[in-house]
């Protein structure tokens, strides 16, 4: 299943993670221009390019661990990562891959097996060992590690509005005390983490303060704690939920401090249960805003293909709105590029999905959100067999089977459920921030979630961006579709980016 990968850039003011290295120092502190046609040199004040006018991307990073401590703040590292304060790093050259270690220790691993949930876990940026005997006049080796965050928040001046960073959790809540329906979906996202963490023993990271915050209204942590034992138990969170009482919205109050008395006396043992305890209260709380929907979709050929072998809904080139009384839904379909009748998998897939999405009983009152996961995994598959049928009837094997990519977002109230399958992905866009949200189904990212490889080392590699699945290549007992869903407390844009 070759697909071919090149990147659509989008709303890149952004940010990311860096490691460590070499000392040199510079009068003046300088960045590169991450354009690979002109690499120009500029003053780190420039927001945009002097030669090209491209803007200039800026990715800081958080050292991982602390082998810096012998160096002062504004000394190059490795004559690449500035040093902008003990606790950030700043790549001065993020248009080059940086380096990394052929072995990986095993507390590194973790960082990669937790891939997919990059949203709101840091992941590395790079790592890798340095020579120091130029130096130091030894033959020694310095372990260099960064972590990124993706998009952080910067001031005007392209500078981080915080000096870790992110701000944390205790400090952003008193700010969210008139928006109930975010401060509860904090807490719904940490219960999330639980067992992921749990299961690479770091589960106690969600339950020290200092580590937990906040980015583009989600939470994402700063780093991760290995657990000293394995008997973590949810019912600890109540005693870091409490302290947040005093500044709570007086209209969920009363409902936080009931949750966690039933925490603390054991009525709810599992994060799945008390994932339960928080539906009626989230759609309580998203019952009191008014919110809009708008769609508008747009497919291109692009400037290599002869045909357009995409599909969308609603009709392209047509700006849509809903209100919350009307279940909103978005496709994108991308025909495997290579694959013959690509076009044809697209729009049977689209054409099955928009019949069925409108039946589901997930928009029953009585369907809770794991049975809506249940109900769009379901369409999503018997779209998968409808092509799968197909290709069949018409006797394709192997690279002759028509296949195609999905992304799908669901808007019902106060969330969306997004989906996909492929390499096409979807993400989230707010006044000071753009994130990813999906996980693509390549070998890269395969190789990542196993601990083989980093993503940045993975990409390079031939045949990294062949597709592990799409729709339509085989029955759906073998298709695993990503679905996720999110609380929608604040304006954002969900945009959809095509692999080509």
């Amino acid at each position: 299943m070759s697909h071919e990968k090149g990147y659509n850039i989008l709303c890149y003011r952004a940010c990311l993670s860096v490691p460590i290295i070499a000392v040199t120092t510079e009068p003046m502190a300088t960045i590169q221009c991450s354009n690979p046609e002109c690499q120009t040199i500029n003053p780190l004040e420039n927001r945009v390019c002097e030669e090209c006018e491209t803007p200039l991307l800026k990715r800081y990073l958080r050292p991982l661990g602390d082998p810096i401590e012998s160096w002062e703040v504004g000394q190059l590292l490795d004559e690449r990562y500035l040093l902008v304060s003990r606790q950030v790093v700043l790549d001065t050259q993020p248009g080059i891959p940086p380096n990394f270690r052929e072995d990986i220790p095993e507390n590194i691993r973790k960082y990669l097996r937790l891939f997919p949930y990059r949203l709101h876990l840091p992941q590395i940026y790079t790592y890798y060992d340095l020579d120091q005997q130029e130096e130091s006049g030894t033959d020694q080796l310095l372990t260099i590690g960064l972590l990124e965050y993706g998009t952080i928040p910067l001031d005007e001046s392209g500078k981080p509005r915080h000096p870790e960073l992110l701000p944390k959790l205790t400090e952003a809540w008193p700010q969210a005390k008139e928006n109930p329906l975010q401060q509860l979906k904090w807490l719904w996202q940490i219960v999330k983490l639980w067992q992921p963490l749990e299961g690479q023993q770091m589960v106690s990271s969600l339950l020290d303060p200092s580590l937990v915050r906040v980015n583009a209204g989600m939470v994402q942590l700063l780093d991760f704690h290995q657990d000293e034992h394995n008997f973590h138990r949810i019912k600890e969170l109540a005693s870091v939920w409490l302290s947040l009482v005093e500044d709570t919205s007086p209209l969920i109050v009363d409902y936080l401090r009931s949750l966690c008395d039933y925490l603390q006396r054991d009525r709810i043992p599992y994060p799945e249960l008390l994932l339960n305890y928080f539906e009626p209260a989230l759609r309580q709380c998203g019952q009191w805003y008014e919110r809009k929907y708008q769609v508008f979709t747009l497919t291109d050929a692009g400037p290599t293909r002869g045909h357009n072998e995409d599909a969308c809904y609603p009709t392209p080139g047509e700006l849509t709105e809903t209100s919350t009384e009307q279940p909103s839904f978005t496709i994108v379909c991308d025909g495997v590029g290579g694959q013959d009748g690509g076009e044809i998998a697209s729009n049977l897939a689209i054409d099955t999905l928009a019949a069925e999405i409108p039946q589901l009983p997930m928009f029953n009152e009585t369907r809770d959100s794991q049975q809506g996961l249940e109900d769009l995994a379901e369409v999503i598959n018997l779209s998968n067999n409808r092509i799968s049928e197909r290709n069949d009837a018409e006797d394709r094997h192997d690279r002759q089977r028509m296949g195609t990519t999905l992304v799908l977002s669901l808007v019902h109230d106060h969330q969306v459920y997004l989906a996909n399958v492929g390499d096409s992905r979807i993400y989230r866009i707010t006044p000071d921030s753009c994130h990813q949200v999906t996980t693509d189904d390549d070998l890269a990212s395969r190789e990542v979630r196993l601990g083989y490889l980093f993503y940045r080392d993975a990409i390079k590699y031939p045949n990294s961006g062949a597709l592990v699945q799409a729709l339509g290549m085989s029955n759906a007992s073998s298709l695993h579709p990503n679905i996720n869903r999110f609380i929608l407390d604040d304006d954002c844009v969900f945009y959809y980016v095509l692999m080509v």
